[in-house]
């Protein structure tokens, strides 16, 4: 039996990663001047790798003895059996307009990810199912045969609670084609793989972030051994010691992070890889440790510098002066950090907004982000502002635009803030200083 993973993608000269926001996906349009395009075009040509839902229910379905292909082109698609569209909030029109051309084909077609899940009527209504929760769990456990077969419709629910290591791995290999998967800030020349520990987020920034809502708020986990043997796979079979950790937040338990942290150097295993963590969650002496072992890169999201913002958005942070101190001393150490900020929070305005850049500044990180706050439906937060939003497309959900009301910023205020931040924090003098001793430092190391 025939079967297509088909991941549409809406145009345009900025990257898209539907695995972002907790599977709903996120762009980069990050302004309209000339650093702000060149920088967009950077990011879409040099990050670039799929959903990790599609990429498990691939190896799922493939472990079944099914004919699978994964395609980002509609084109590709011939006669096959099923074809599963991914979803998100990033490319939702876009993903509708394919559904329609598949259902004029009549092409048997179901629907996975996290947007479908929490908004499935649109979907169901140019396919003929959604799979509610995670893809890659339902398809381990249900008889896709009979699927197929009965010409199931309907909302398709996955009621199994496996645990992690009963997946297979994850199937990289077949997104080759398309020059991925990448990730510059680990390898700008050699493929990066995204990979998998652990699940769920407990923190109280489930009021407005996804991550929670799709994959709940209790934290699970792979065996370390089933990890090592995932990494193992990639070092041996092609040669790929690059990794991205995709969990909400690495970490969470230094415990656990520790005996990660034995297995990979008792392994012998020579990775470079990323992560994304709360700065509570890392200290210096755990930055060293996994620096041993391979880290290079660390996100942390900061979000805003200005207390009552924080507190409204029902965030917790560590103080501001201890957030500069650890972060220069994590970098001292050769860990990249990104700072990542979020304008248009719901007590934002320009001076804040404002304020957030400059400490940005004074960080002086590696890397620094800035998007603009959306509240996203199946967050708490959204019942709050379900009456003010303001755009009718679920693609302007893209961290990139306002899609609400504010009640001190318009859309054309924090699109020049976005821009402005981009501009003014990558051209500074105290930045390319920093970069330029970071090369000549990386040099010395590679003599």
């Amino acid at each position: 039996m025939k079967i297509f993973i088909f991941d549409p993608y809406k145009s345009g000269n900025f990257k898209i990663n539907k695995d972002q926001a907790g599977g709903y996906g996120t762009s980069n349009e990050i302004g309209n001047n000339i650093f702000s395009l060149t920088l967009a075009a950077f990011l879409k040509k040099n990050i670039n790798y799929a959903p990790m839902f599609a990429i498990y229910t691939f190896a799922v379905l493939k472990n079944k003895g099914f004919d699978v292909e994964y395609t980002k082109s509609f084109n590709d698609i011939k006669s096959c059996d099923l074809c599963l569209v991914t979803s998100s909030i990033v490319c939702h029109e876009t993903e509708i307009y394919y559904l329609k051309k598949l259902k004029e084909q009549n092409i048997y077609t179901g629907v996975i990810g996290s947007f479908c899940t929490t908004l499935p009527e649109p979907y169901l209504k140019e396919s003929n199912f959604v799979v509610s929760g995670e893809p890659e769990f339902f398809f381990l456990n249900e008889e896709v045969k009979k699927i197929i077969h009965e010409k199931r419709s309907g909302i398709l629910k996955n009621i199994n609670n496996n645990k992690l290591d009963d997946l297979p791995y994850p199937s990289w290999e077949q997104t080759f084609k398309y020059g991925g998967p990448r990730a510059f800030f680990i390898s700008l020349f050699r493929k990066t793989i995204p990979i998998l520990y652990t699940r769920g987020c407990p923190y109280s920034c489930f009021h407005y972030c996804t991550y929670p809502t799709q994959q709940g708020r209790a934290v699970r986990r792979r065996s370390v051994e089933n990890l090592i043997g995932e990494i193992n796979f990639w070092a041996k079979k092609y040669n790929i010691k690059n990794f991205l950790f995709r969990d909400p937040v690495f970490s969470i338990n230094n415990k656990v992070t520790l005996e990660v942290c034995k297995k990979i150097k008792d392994s012998g295993l020579k990775i470079k890889f990323g992560i994304e963590t709360h700065l509570n969650n890392i200290s210096l002496d755990l930055a060293k440790e996994l620096y041993d072992c391979g880290l290079r890169y660390v996100e942390v999201g900061i979000e805003s510098v200005t207390d009552e913002v924080i507190t409204a958005s029902k965030r917790f942070s560590i103080e501001k002066e201890k957030q500069i101190s650890l972060i220069k001393n994590i970098e001292k150490i050769g860990i990249k950090i990104k700072t990542m900020f979020i304008y248009g929070l719901p007590l934002d305005d320009l001076e804040t907004c404002q304020n957030s850049l400059n400490f940005a500044k004074k960080i002086n990180s590696s890397y620094s982000q800035y998007n603009i706050f959306t509240p996203y439906p199946g967050t708490p937060i959204y019942k709050e502002y379900q009456k003010k939003i303001m755009s009718n497309k679920y693609e302007d959900f893209s961290q990139s635009n306002l899609v609400f009301t504010h009640e001190k910023l318009s859309k054309q205020d924090l699109s020049m803030m976005i821009s402005k931040s981009y501009r003014d924090y990558y051209l500074r003098k105290e930045y390319f200083i920093k970069m330029f001793k970071n090369f000549f430092k990386q040099m010395s190391i590679n003599i």
